[in-house]
């Protein structure tokens, strides 16, 4: 009788999967001066042991919301890695990501405000370039969530019509 031992290689590879709570983001009819919200929550699960981040960025150079040649004001496009969001973004569309159903290890306080709440919350413009709005370098086994927050006020000289506008949403896993 003999017998001899075999090594057996096993590699798994990486996989990312996002989902959008809606395809489309209905922020209701406002009225200059007091702002509206609505809030899309972003869902992915990886097997990434170096952890994943997501990125955004608006589809337009021009604006993130138009009608026709008619633009919607945006707030200063988002920098990843700076803390150039605002508690005060004023009559423009913007966006943070939210305290309130984002995953612990996806928020910064740093970047987006110590709550939700006005006067706290900070919020910045979407980006023209992709830009990572979280990020998290650990593996887990399980869904993670981050929630976006869009906020919208317009000047009262903004025209009255309905605009429209396409962001893309990117989950990647770290390298």
């Amino acid at each position: 009788t003999t017998s001899t031992s075999q090594t057996i290689n096993l590699t798994v590879n990486q996989t990312i999967t996002l989902s959008l709570s809606t395809s489309t983001l209905a922020l209701s009819s406002l009225t200059p001066g007091v702002a509206v919200v609505a809030t899309s929550s972003a869902t992915v699960v990886t097997n990434s042991a170096a952890g994943w981040q997501l990125q955004v960025n608006r589809n337009s150079a021009t604006s993130t919301l138009a009608s026709s040649t008619i633009t919607f004001p945006d707030y200063s496009s988002w920098s990843s890695g700076t803390s150039n969001a605002t508690t005060t973004p004023g009559a423009t569309l913007s966006f943070k990501v939210a305290n309130t159903g984002t995953d612990a290890g996806l928020y910064s306080s740093t970047f987006w405000g110590a709550t939700d709440a006005d006067g706290t919350a900070k919020y910045a413009g979407f980006p023209t370039s992709t830009q990572q709005v979280a990020n998290i370098a650990t593996y887990s086994s399980s869904n993670q969530v981050v929630v976006l927050r869009v906020r919208a006020d317009s000047p009262a000289s903004q025209q009255a019509t309905n605009y429209t506008g396409t962001i893309t949403v990117t989950a990647l896993t770290n390298p």
